[in-house]
């Protein structure tokens, strides 16, 4: 391809961008910064394309046994009877959907490179789990959560205390036990030059009638970063990271931020979370305040942070790499039953969290559960070996 050419399709792709950000009036300042991060952007992702990562990364997942009647016991114990903590805290937080094996097998043909699991749970395990695989670890909620905020039946209060588990690496990546790796997946696809691959898009977080405690959660992110940072500092000292090509006409959001110089919130695919122990850490001292406003509540509540503010502080620092998407999300009810299909099948999604949801009642759950499950089971058909074999 010729200079001239790319120049070309560099001038169009701007010309539609700044088609797509209207009604929006911005300054001449703001379009030469977005001017100057989309094009540089462009320049570095080709660059990017050619690395490779070589040091070690695991992965951690969270688990809970809704149907252990001591932890049922437990829960009840300390659960207040509050119409807020019952809805914040209900049935669809805990249900078991009986296919943790498939998110095994699913890591262990799709991301063999992953040096260890470390498999998080109250004290629980399945009865399947092979836990003598030199790759698991079992780590308990006491090993690493300090215990005057224990027992916790709280899951922010769980992954926002995962930096403290010492035998984790720097770099791990985070997956409820409802995010199944789709297809193949690389390191490059959860870090990029030792830092995570984010979607900074600071889209506003909308208000809506009926908000849930994760909703509530999102806004208690941005004002603590807000109430730390500068967005238009932090825009300015890397603007190819703000205004890459890879965000496409969503790059009309963080010039609307730039120009308001304030973060009315983020967009975050629901899906597996790369972190950095020592980011993790750093953030949580320089906002303990909020953080241990969070650790004190053993069920979720509308004043928790949530641990995408993680990823927010690596945006604010811009030790982030931009990408425009990591998966998908599906919240799973009757009408969904053929997307769930598509996107088992389609060889372009690298991760896709199949969603419980308040909308699912327990009439219609166990037969959405034994779909999903037949699905999964065709997919991914043969055990691994985290699975004990069958005498």
């Amino acid at each position: 391809m010729t200079v001239q050419n790319k120049k070309a399709i560099i001038t169009e792709k701007l010309k539609r961008l700044y088609l797509s950000i209207n009604p929006y009036v911005i300054s001449k300042s703001t379009k030469q910064l977005a001017r100057k991060g989309f094009k540089e952007s462009i320049r570095i992702y080709k660059k990017r394309t050619e690395t490779i990562e070589d040091y070690p990364i695991d992965f951690v997942i969270t688990w809970v046994d809704g149907s252990d009647p001591t932890w049922q016991k437990e829960k009840a114990k300390y659960q207040p009877n509050d119409e807020l903590s019952l809805q914040n805290n209900c049935p669809a937080r805990y249900r078991d959907w009986d296919n943790l094996q498939y998110w095994f097998r699913a890591v262990e043909k799709n991301a063999p490179w992953v040096r260890n699991i470390f498999f998080v749970t109250c004290g629980h395990v399945p009865t399947w789990l092979d836990t003598s695989n030199p790759k698991l670890r079992i780590i308990k909620h006491s090993d690493y959560i300090p215990k005057e905020y224990l027992p916790t039946f709280n899951s922010v209060v769980i992954e926002n205390n995962l930096w403290r588990i010492h035998e984790l690496s720097e770099h791990f990546v985070l997956f409820n036990d409802d995010m199944f790796i789709n297809n193949p997946i690389e390191k490059t696809d959860t870090f990029i030059d030792g830092m995570p691959l984010l979607v900074s898009v600071a889209k506003p977080n909308k208000p809506k009638l009926e908000m849930t405690e994760w909703d509530y959660a999102r806004f208690n992110n941005c004002r603590a970063c807000n109430s730390h940072y500068n967005i238009r500092s932090v825009m300015e000292q890397h603007p190819e990271k703000w205004f890459s090509f890879l965000y496409g006409s969503r790059i009309k959001y963080n010039i609307r931020t730039y120009e308001d110089g304030f973060i009315p919130g983020m967009v975050f695919p629901h899906v597996y979370y790369s972190f950095r122990k020592t980011s993790m850490r750093d953030c949580y001292y320089q906002l303990e305040h909020f953080f241990e406003s969070t650790n004190i509540h053993r069920f979720r509540s509308n004043d928790d942070l949530n641990p995408q503010i993680f990823n927010m502080w690596e945006m604010m620092h811009n030790t982030f790499e931009p990408v425009n998407s990591l998966g998908v999300l599906l919240n799973v009810t009757e009408k969904d039953r053929d997307s769930l299909k598509a996107i088992l099948s389609d060889p372009s999604i690298k991760c896709i969290c199949i969603n419980d949801s308040e909308r699912i009642d327990e009439h219609n759950f166990e037969g959405i559960k034994a779909y999903v499950n037949e699905l999964l089971s065709r997919k991914y058909s043969d055990k691994s070996s985290y699975e004990k074999e069958v005498k």
